[in-house]
């Protein structure tokens, strides 16, 4: 059926979808948090477990002076014929860019660039099982561990029903989001631009139901906590125009220490609005250590929430209230969270879909 009336919104609901989240570590009013890196349920994806997961972020112990180059990379995730990318690396030449592997051992995969003076340092990133190259990133319609969503037999999708609460003295805003793309290895320590070379295009869902951006943001999401230093990123990016070059600031300084799920939205040049896709980052000043992915996302709904002794009904949007946001084919759903201050709590929430 076609959904046109309320009547026909509440035939096609499917059961509530239940969601807990435990948001820990130092939060700072007003800075947002993904929930997708936290514990709790859906639980925590593996770092690199499996195709279409975040990549991970490996550093280059060496690799020899041999065509083609070994590389060494203590324990890496990855079997022959991953993609992968390697940034600030220093042998002669050096071997940043993207590759096939070739996989030798536990530690050790090579590359077809010939070395004629060893390196002893460098990143290397990518996800396992050809999911993708680290920095290029992946466009995502399904992933381990999202937040529940199944595509309709026929008809389309809506969002029936968001409900949340905090468990401690914790207000704020959630956002429920659909994840399109997102990459990973970006060296925490370099300070020029890394550009996201073969970046691959979102898919069509961003506010219109096609890929050229509109209303997509982008974000730089801690993966893994980042070391004691603070810096303020910027990203270069294609808009809905296809316009390239365009210049993005985060909102937020990335300050001392950013915990799991840190997310850093970026601001967006005058007149542009919407992302279709990043082409670059450059962090500006060192963040020391750490795992950390620019994400492409919409926002499908906002919803203000309080405390456990708030009343259920003022934490909750439904088909009415909401205006049935429209959730396409493939959606991969996740929460962000912008906290009014620093407790630790824990979001408990559900999600109804209605179909039709």
């Amino acid at each position: 059926m076609a959904i046109t009336t309320l009547d026909d919104a509440i035939a096609g609901m499917g059961r509530p979808i239940d969601i807990v989240k435990a948001v820990s570590g130092t939060l700072v009013a007003g800075r947002a948090m993904s929930l997708m890196p936290i514990g709790g349920y859906p639980a925590v994806s593996t770092l690199g477990s499996n195709s279409g997961n975040r990549p991970q972020t490996w550093t280059i112990v060496s690799n020899t002076l041999a065509n083609p180059t070994v590389v060494t990379v203590t324990g890496h995730p990855w079997s022959n014929g991953d993609t992968i990318s390697i940034i600030n690396s220093n042998s002669t030449p050096t071997i940043d860019g993207v590759y096939v592997i070739t996989k030798t051992g536990a530690n050790t995969f090579t590359v077809p660039v010939d070395v004629t003076v060893a390196g002893t340092q460098g990143v290397a990133a990518g996800m396992t099982s050809n999911g993708g190259d680290g920095l290029a990133g992946y466009a995502l319609t399904s992933y381990t561990n999202q937040i529940p969503f199944t595509n309709p037999v026929s008809g389309n999708t809506y969002l029936a029903r968001l409900q949340a609460r905090s468990s401690a003295a914790n207000n704020g805003m959630l956002l429920l989001c659909d994840r399109l793309w997102h990459n990973g290895g970006i060296a925490p320590t370099l300070t020029t631009a890394q550009t996201f070379t073969g970046s691959a295009q979102i898919p069509a869902r961003d506010a219109t139901g096609t890929n050229t951006g509109y209303g997509v943001f982008a974000a730089l999401e801690v993966y893994s906590a980042l070391g004691a230093s603070s810096f303020t990123p910027t990203i270069t990016y294609t808009n809905t125009a296809g316009t390239g070059s365009r210049v993005g600031t985060s909102l937020r300084a990335a300050p001392n220490s950013s915990i799991a799920g840190s997310f850093y939205i970026f601001d967006l040049q005058a007149g542009d609005v919407g992302v279709q896709k990043v082409d670059s980052i450059t962090l500006g000043a060192t963040a020391t250590s750490g795992q950390m992915g620019v994400v492409l996302f919409r926002v499908i709904a906002r919803l203000e929430i309080g405390v456990r002794n708030a009343l259920p009904l003022t934490n909750a949007i439904d088909a009415l209230t909401g205006c049935m946001p429209r959730i396409y084919n493939n959606t991969y759903p996740f929460l962000v969270f912008v906290p009014q201050t620093t407790t630790t709590t824990n979001i408990i929430a559900h999600i109804i879909y209605t179909q039709g």
